[in-house]
């Protein structure tokens, strides 16, 4: 919005509307649109946090598995993104889903081995 120019007509709130609802959808949508990656992982509880400090709200925390493993509902931009975010994490998360974003991660643990292995 860049201007306002006042009508004099009275403004009506149509029944049943919300605002702070209203915002909830319209950021939810937003969200949605900058992050359609979506990736279910499963975490150690030590991971949960450093989960939670790369990925801040692109991450919702789910129950725990019968390994003790927590499971993860990830967001991200884009695979190359989403896997770059979480790559240090290394096997303290495991990414069920997409198989897109698991191969991803595995051709980047190839390219870490291949430079720093030692010979």
């Amino acid at each position: 919005m860049t201007s306002i120019e006042p009508t004099g007509e009275r403004v009506v709130r149509p029944v049943g509307f919300e605002l702070a609802q209203a915002w909830q959808l319209i950021t939810d949508e937003i969200e949605q649109r900058r992050t359609p990656l979506h990736a279910r992982a499963l975490a150690f509880p030590d991971a949960v946090q450093l989960c939670r400090w790369i990925l801040g709200n692109r991450v919702r925390i789910g129950a725990a598995a019968a390994d003790g493993r927590v499971e993860l509902e990830l967001r991200g931009h884009h695979i190359e993104s989403l896997a770059g975010e979480i790559a240090g994490l290394g096997g303290a998360l495991e990414v069920l889903d997409p198989p897109q974003l698991r191969d991803r991660l595995a051709r980047v643990g190839a390219e870490l081995t291949a430079t720093y292995a030692e010979d």
